[in-house]
């Protein structure tokens, strides 16, 4: 197994944070895949120097969905029905 991964900072045009006290940030620090900071670009710099800079040319950064769901009464109609994908079955 091999050691984390270094900090990263991204420094885009412009973070939007979703918080309604500072809706836009200047950088986001990520360590070990996780959000550690969000803020000033010069605070997250000195927070971790060793974090290795991307520069994202002006563009702006956005916080993510992950919408996971599912349709449980499609699945449950559907579970009976022949599954006739290939290569599952080489004939109807």
């Amino acid at each position: 197994m091999t050691g984390a991964a270094a900090p990263v900072l991204l420094r885009p045009g412009s973070v939007v944070t979703g918080d309604p006290s500072a809706p836009v940030a200047e950088a986001v620090l990520i360590d070990r895949g996780l959000v550690a900071g969000v803020g000033r670009y010069d605070d997250l710099r000195a927070t971790a120097p060793g974090a290795a800079v991307v520069d994202l040319a002006g563009c702006s950064v956005v916080p993510g969905l992950v919408e996971s769901h599912m349709h449980p009464v499609y699945t449950a109609m559907t579970a009976g029905w022949a599954d006739c994908r290939s290569p599952g079955r080489s004939s109807i």
